[in-house]
């Protein structure tokens, strides 16, 4: 199969060449941008889609999706395909999983009964979990659903895109053992991932996106790229100097916390968190690991005074955080989330440069002239992850920031995007007397910062 993608006369993509085999698995990796989104939705044939608003506003953000896609080889494109992207809740639009099973595989499942205990076990859910409502489950189980549904249609191909990162190690292998089912029986699967160590002794084909081009390679030689790259990443600390005799940014002293507030299923067993103690220090790096569901966002949900813990205190500069008006709150700490996006509520560039201004916020102004000049009418939804994660950055971060929380600061983003984070985060710590709390899953960000690594399982938090 070879293909074109042209946008308003501009070639997107020319000449990409990629031969789908039955019974064959493909590692798509490199290059991530909205090219790469436009990539998973051509060869998941959802794109293009229709031009058919009229209002100009709206024609302007789906631009790139309405593109001419133009084949230019015979072989063409699996007939039916399913596809799962790194963001769940695009595919999960009702309120228990009941629902949501029952309705996206109506069309599938015409004529006989749904065994929703079937689908379920592709990760270990019971049945209990059907009466579950979306909007309380963890991201990791939110993947987990939309995989169980899409793995449960037969298709000629599967199109899989970002979303190693959601699953723990056990949900991991549940999904290439599914893999592994999939192509005995003659389908197709091709994953588009930035976090590979999983799936690289699994894929049959390592492929190379440039932005423009794909192009296979050798699993031994992106290894070997994949090593020399993280050498060099680890080369230049965050933090120049560090003393000892500034008090701690932040103190979290034997935090506990039974269950999540918000959970409509009684915990058994260990609490959520358990005596959690933990002193974050000017001018040093913390990174708290653990797998999807094990805690990490309810901690910083704490931190941040959503809620407050069952036992324990936490104190942000000497004092309980509660003596802190929500304004100050968002002054001192400076918290970037997994999805910015969600977080950035205005239109274009220009509104949040206006914005900077009238808050006095001249270093995060001239940080934007660096990492994002972009004309004052760009638009957001037009950019890329890393542009997103840049932006929100630097409209949450003020001179007074004293806390930089990361969560997930490398989702979304490929090798290129990780040296500018690395380096903004140089250059913001240079400035501001702060410490660094990055949360993931994944601990190479971290090394590369130079973190203190710590791990939160089964309730408690033990250095690495």
């Amino acid at each position: 199969m070879k293909f074109s993608y042209t946008v308003d006369g501009q070639q997107l993509f020319q000449s990409i060449h990629l031969t789908i085999e039955p019974g064959r698995s493909y590692l798509i990796t490199g290059t991530e941008d909205n090219k790469t989104t436009l990539l998973g939705g051509i060869l998941a044939k959802i794109l293009p889609v229709e031009a058919v608003s009229d209002v100009s506003a709206i024609q302007s953000l789906i631009k790139n999706y309405t593109g001419r896609l133009t084949l230019e080889s015979e072989a063409p494109l699996p007939q039916t395909t399913v596809y799962v992207s790194t963001d769940p809740d695009r595919h999960l639009l009702f309120s228990t999983i009941e629902e949501e099973i029952r309705v996206q595989l109506a069309g599938w499942q015409k004529n006989r009964l749904i065994n929703f205990n079937e689908i379920l076990s592709v990760f270990s859910l019971d049945g209990s979990f059907l009466e579950r409502r979306i909007a309380t489950l963890s991201g990791g189980e939110k993947m987990k659903v939309a995989l169980s549904i899409a793995l449960s249609q037969s298709v000629d191909c599967y199109v899989f895109q970002g979303v190693i990162p959601w699953l723990d190690q056990t949900g991991r292998m549940q999904l290439l053992q599914q893999v592994q089912v999939i192509l005995q029986r003659g389908s197709s699967v091709i994953f588009i991932e930035q976090e590979t160590s999983a799936l690289l002794p699994h894929m049959k084909t390592i492929i190379e996106f440039d932005g423009r081009s794909l192009q296979e390679i050798q699993a031994d030689v992106f290894l070997k790229n994949q090593y020399t790259y993280f050498e060099e990443e680890q080369k230049t600390p965050i933090f120049n100097a560090f003393s000892a005799t500034s008090p701690p940014a932040l103190v979290l002293h034997q935090i506990t916390l039974s269950q999540h507030p918000f959970s409509e299923i009684p915990r058994t067993g260990s609490p959520l968190l358990q005596a959690i103690s933990l002193s974050l220090l000017r001018h040093r790096a913390y990174c708290i690991v653990g797998d999807n569901g094990s805690g990490k966002s309810t901690l910083i949900q704490l931190i941040f005074r959503v809620f407050k813990p069952k036992q324990g205190h936490i104190l942000l500069q000497q004092r309980e955080l509660s003596q802190y008006t929500r304004q100050k709150l968002n002054e001192l700490i400076c918290y970037v989330g997994q999805f910015p996006g969600r977080q950035l509520t205005l239109s274009t560039i220009g509104q949040y440069r206006q914005a900077m201004k009238k808050s006095h916020r001249s270093f995060s102004l001239s940080l934007m002239a660096h990492y994002l000049n972009l004309p004052d009418d760009f638009p957001l939804a037009a950019l890329s992850f890393l542009q997103m994660k840049i932006l929100c950055l630097l409209m949450a971060l003020s001179e007074e920031t004293i806390l930089l929380i990361l969560d997930e600061p490398t989702w979304g983003i490929d090798q290129s995007g990780r040296r500018v984070i690395l380096q903004l985060i140089r250059e913001i710590a240079q400035k501001i007397d702060m410490a660094l709390l990055i949360v993931s899953h994944d601990d190479s960000f971290a090394r590369a910062c130079r973190a203190k690594i710590l791990r939160l399982k089964n309730g408690t938090l033990t250095s690495c």
